[in-house]
């Protein structure tokens, strides 16, 4: 059985794929997420990098998927500040790696 990974299983695409895969019998699936999706979620915020590595290193995934991710900012929005768009730039990099 290969155990599957999901980081953003909190949001859209990351709960959809779970969803998915929790119906093949073949993979064994480990959210992880901001908030709590099931009772065994485990709760990561993938800004900070030791945290990752230490559940990369307890889970010992065979497959990560990456579901992390910031909706575009529109300017001149609620969080549409610098800050705000320097952080959905990072967690777009920084995680893709």
């Amino acid at each position: 059985m290969k155990k599957i990974l999901i980081l953003g299983a909190g949001g859209m695409a990351g709960h959809v794929m779970a969803e998915y895969l929790t119906q093949k019998p073949e993979y064994e699936i480990v959210r992880c997420a901001r908030r709590t999706v099931t009772p065994d979620t485990i709760l990561l915020d993938v800004t900070e990098f030791s945290h990752v590595d230490d559940v990369l290193g307890e889970q010992r995934p065979d497959i990560v998927i990456n579901c992390v991710g910031m909706l575009t900012v529109v300017p001149g929005s609620v969080g549409s500040g610098d800050s705000d768009q320097q952080l959905s730039a990072a967690l777009s990099f920084q995680t893709g790696q």
